[in-house]
């Protein structure tokens, strides 16, 4: 079986890399025809025509990478002349991350009834769509009116990058976040959680990325007069999971948005990767998977004292620590790694590709 990876995406992107890795892991030939997401529309199109044209023998099936929702009706042309599946793998939704989420554009503006016929539009073209949680399968079924058949398939983690190592003793207590400090990440309520922990010096928390709302909570750690926190900014991969090594607990997400509560990150899947316990906030789509206290810490979402005393919890009570690093890394191996999830894909492909 061949099948074309298509689009203008990132192709170190965690939900593609590990799709592409794991069909690869399990017998699947791959082919990618992409361009740089940094072009302009009409060069997308004009590249990836080239590039499409050149593939010499038959293909099975089309993936559109995730987030590719304006290279949706091109993928539509060279699907129906091929005459195989196109399978699309939004990831998100414009119009719900923009407009509910980071909240950049009104809810009333031309743009944001742009984004929602955008995503609208690029799930129509779709012959089925892949999403990363139940939640969000019937987040566009309800929104887009979507009556396909729509496959969840997690996000999971690179295992080559993320997983168990040793790591020497902390001094402190280590509590590690990283992202892109987007509303759904929730960092004000890290920081609050923060000022609940002075009464115990040794808990330090770094905080490692940047983005939309970094300059809001660098305001926000200065007004507090923080000094358990320490914000390391973006770092490489590798130098990622290092960081994420010397770490006694690993974040995930606390946001008061309704994305937050359809969401598994990909820190929390990294975290459970490299055999840590990871603390996040308990969400219809984290209990999908994973258990309380087994699994993951769940703490209700925007809750800076509960999330305060799920540190305290974890940091008195090393057995449970272990316990849940234990049970998160082995349901991990068994579902989440690059194998396990091209596993389900391509199982998902021979259920619809005509023989």
């Amino acid at each position: 079986m061949k099948i074309c990876y298509f689009g203008a995406y990132n192709p170190d992107y965690a939900r593609n890399i590990i799709i592409r890795q794991g069909l690869v892991k399990n017998g699947i030939e791959v082919v990618e025809y992409r361009v740089s997401p940094k072009l302009n529309t009409r060069t997308r199109y004009k590249e990836l025509r080239k590039k499409f044209h050149r593939i010499k023998d038959g293909i099975s099936a089309i993936i559109v990478a995730e987030m590719n929702h304006t290279i949706m009706p091109l993928a539509y042309y060279f699907a129906k002349k091929r005459k195989v599946p196109l399978i699309f793998d939004p990831f998100i939704s414009f119009y719900d991350s923009i407009i509910f989420d980071r909240r950049l554009v009104n809810i009333n503006s031309l743009k944001a009834k742009k984004y929602f016929w955008l995503d609208k539009i690029s799930v129509k073209l779709a012959d089925y769509l892949l999403s990363d949680t139940e939640e969000h399968r019937k987040y566009f079924i309800s929104a887009f009116k979507i009556k396909k058949k729509i496959f969840v398939v997690p996000v999971g983690a690179d295992e080559k990058i993320f997983y168990p190592r040793t790591a020497e003793k902390n001094q402190d207590f280590k509590v590690v976040f990283w992202g892109k400090f987007i509303p759904l990440h929730g960092i004000e309520y890290i920081l609050k959680a923060a000022k609940i922990l002075e009464t115990s010096p040794e808990i330090k928390i770094n905080l490692i990325g940047s983005g939309q709302t970094f300059n809001e909570m660098m305001s926000l750690v200065e007004k507090m007069k923080l000094r358990n926190i320490a914000f390391l900014g973006f770092v490489d991969i590798n130098q990622l999971s290092v960081l994420m090594s010397m770490a006694d607990i690993c974040l995930g997400i606390f946001g008061n948005t309704l994305k937050a509560k359809r969401v598994i990150p990909n820190k929390v899947y990294a975290g459970i990767a490299m055999k840590k316990p990871v603390i996040t906030g308990d969400s219809p789509a984290i209990r999908e998977f994973f258990e309380h206290k087994k699994h993951v810490y769940l703490v209700p979402m925007a809750n800076p004292k509960a999330l305060a005393e799920g540190i305290l919890e974890l940091k008195g009570n090393e057995d449970l620590r272990e316990k849940i690093a234990e049970n998160g890394y082995k349901i991990f191996k068994e579902r989440f790694t690059s194998e396990k999830i091209g596993r389900l894909v391509k199982g998902i492909l021979e259920s619809l590709i005509v023989k």
